[in-house]
Order: C-alpha cells, then sequence, then structure tokens
C-alpha cells in the first residue's frame, strides 16, 4: 500500500483529502507544519508528498521541505486552496 504525506494547516483540508485517500486505497498521514513534516518524511518514508503552497513559510519552510523531498527522492506535489464568490472551492496542481 503507498503511502502520502500530507502537510497542510487547515485540519478540514486534511480531514477531506485523507478521507478521499484512505477510500482509495492509499496509506495516509499527516502533518501541520514544516518542522513536523521533516520528522515524518524521515520516519514514515512516504512514496509522495502533498504540500499546501499557502503553507506559513517561515523562514523559507517551503523550500527547505522541497530540497529535502529533493534529497530523499520523494516525490512532491504541490497543492493550493482558493475560495470562489459561490463557495466552490477549487484545487490546483503546481508541480
Amino acid at each position: 500500500m503507498s503511502k502520502i504525506l500530507i502537510i497542510d494547516d487547515d485540519v478540514d483540508i486534511t480531514k477531506v483529502l485523507s478521507r478521499q485517500l484512505q477510500h482509495a486505497g492509499f496509506k495516509v498521514v499527516v502533518a501541520y507544519d514544516g518542522m513536523q513534516a521533516t520528522e515524518i518524511a524521515h520516519k514514515e518514508g512516504p512514496d509522495l508528498i502533498i504540500l499546501d503552497m499557502m503553507l506559513p513559510a517561515g523562514g523559507g519552510e517551503n523550500k527547505t521541505l522541497s530540497r529535502r523531498c529533493a534529497a530523499l527522492k520523494i516525490p512532491l506535489l504541490l497543492e493550493g486552496w482558493q475560495a470562489q464568490p459561490d463557495g466552490v472551492v477549487l484545487s490546483r496542481v503546481v508541480k
């Protein structure tokens, strides 16, 4: 079973993503900030990381995470969410 690490500070988004990915047969682990994510990535060895590109970066944390993912040879998917006036939330795959 493939393992996916979701890195997002929004609990509601991580719940929705986790539920959908688990339903699709993936094992999911979640981190809510970059420091926690780095720890989990080393410990769990995920097959894919989904990183919120709007995550509060705190001193270039997102760039550091990207470099560490590359060093660990873990594919990285950047995602972002944008609220629309009609209440619909869209996802954008960036990388």
